[in-house]
């Protein structure tokens, strides 16, 4: 191995050994029977690792969790690996007894305490196996690696796997830094931020209003077209990037305050309320942003969450890229665009299909319980109060459409559409088939399973 520097605990007793190549350091800062800590640096990275091989022996383990949490770096990245010699839940062990719950109690509670994560892994969920033969083989997941919210932040496209078992009972783990970036076109999205711009409802209204021919779905549909290049590019030139705005405001303030303090006068004194006031307005932007792409619902907005909202984003990609797939017929899928494409033929074999019959003679075993009145009350064109009310019922974040619009949009440039959504809901009451642009879907792939063998 090309590893020139290591460091060891043998002389506390310890069996850990850690090998480092050329191009980053290591400064140790402590060290037990059970762990070794210190601080990675490559570049103008520091990061705080701590490499662990815990006793078989609960109450040693009970040491070693009170060691970790002394070692918690507060709010500086932290990487913590290694053989813990205990599962979390039962479903991480195949075999013998589901025993020890103080002791999973325990490396839970120490793991909650210290606010740890576990970054998206690949392939064999099980690193241990006790190498005996039928009932008596006993499978585990007592390697693992866990990582702070600072480190997801860092580096968010981590991941780690487990490669095959040779002499040891353990499998080796491989964890990567950065993840392989998929080429991917990102299609339209409506951000709801843009709303709170002065100039946001002049540009809707001179894109809206000008002249389409045909009926209301395909006015609403060849609007929204136009409109999506439209608001594009007023987003790169007029509206901004939320962190360069916040950037540029921080710097001005600092400036204005340092020249207030050395030459004060009232017109800057104004200056710095009204730059203050700008930034306030793009913080709160930044935060309409986090929680629209985080879609987390059941926290209220407010008192500066953007920092969870952008954590909360890294933590739910986790193990939501499929990537790779075995699929049942024993065909293996080696990339995302492999997968994309069975799934494409997969869904486009499902959906299509003959016309359905409704002329079954179970059905006429069923009595009416619609009346007339009702009926007619049911197919009677909506309203345009109803319409506007069915939009406003939608949640501001909910998922976007096809054409990327949220019900966000529609609910800020009612004023503006209100003509030709309510004509167009009135189509479709009166029987008008959907257009092809809004009988589209998306279609996303979201695994239920570590490891997905299909679609159905």
């Amino acid at each position: 191995m090309d590893f020139p520097s290591f460091v060891n605990n043998a002389e506390v007793g310890g069996k850990i050994w850690l090998f480092w190549a050329s191009e980053v350091d290591f400064q140790l800062t402590a060290c037990s029977d059970q762990a070794i800590s210190g601080w990675f640096v490559f570049g103008s990275r520091h990061i705080f690792s701590s490499f662990v091989y815990a006793s078989c022996f609960w109450e040693k383990r009970v040491e070693l969790w009170d060691y970790l949490r002394v070692q918690d770096p507060q709010g500086q990245p932290w990487f913590i690996g290694g053989d813990f010699n205990i599962i979390r839940t039962d479903s991480e062990k195949i075999g013998g007894l589901f025993k020890a719950p103080r002791a999973k109690a325990e490396f839970n509670d120490w793991i909650n305490v210290c606010a740890l994560i576990e970054p998206p892994s690949c392939g064999n969920t099980l690193s241990w196996c006790n190498g005996r033969n039928g009932g008596r083989r006993i499978w585990a997941r007592l390697d693992r690696i866990l990582v702070n919210m600072q480190f997801i932040n860092l580096f968010e496209g981590s991941n780690y796997s487990y490669l095959p078992r040779s002499s040891s009972d353990h499998a080796p783990m491989l964890f990567l830094l950065f993840k392989k970036n998929i080429s991917i076109v990102k299609p339209f999205r409506f951000l709801r931020m843009w709303g709170s711009h002065d100039g946001f409802l002049s540009v809707v209204e001179q894109s809206w209003g000008e002249y389409v021919e045909g009926c209301a779905m395909v006015r609403v549909s060849r609007k929204l077209k136009r409109l999506k290049h439209v608001l594009i590019k007023w987003n790169r030139e007029v509206f901004g990037r939320v962190e360069v705005e916040i950037n540029r405001l921080e710097n001005h303030i600092q400036r204005l305050e340092e020249n207030l303090v050395t030459n004060f006068s009232l017109q800057v004194e104004e200056e710095v309320v009204q730059a203050k006031k700008a930034h306030l307005q793009w913080v709160n932007r930044e935060e309409m942003l986090a929680c629209q792409k985080s879609r987390i619902k059941w926290l209220a907005e407010g008192d500066s969450n953007s920092k969870f909202f952008h954590a909360a984003m890294r933590v739910k990609k986790k193990n939501k890229i499929v990537d790779k797939m075995v699929l049942e017929d024993g065909r293996t899928l080696e990339s995302a665009e492999a997968v994309h494409l069975e799934a494409v033929q997969f869904y486009q074999s499902l959906l299509t299909g003959s016309n359905v019959s409704f002329q079954e003679p179970e059905l006429a075993l069923l009595s009416p319980v619609v009346t007339d009145a009702e009926n007619d009350a049911l197919c009677r064109l909506p309203s345009e109060d109803e319409v506007y009310w069915a939009i406003r019922s939608i949640p501001m974040d909910s998922s976007l459409g096809p054409d990327g619009f949220s019900a966000a949009f529609f609910s800020l440039a009612w004023d503006i559409v209100k003509a030709d959504i309510v004509d167009m809901a009135k189509e479709v009451f009166e029987g008008n088939p959907f257009t092809k642009f809004f009988g589209a879907t998306n279609l996303v792939l979201i695994p239920k399973v570590e490891e997905p063998m299909g679609f159905g």
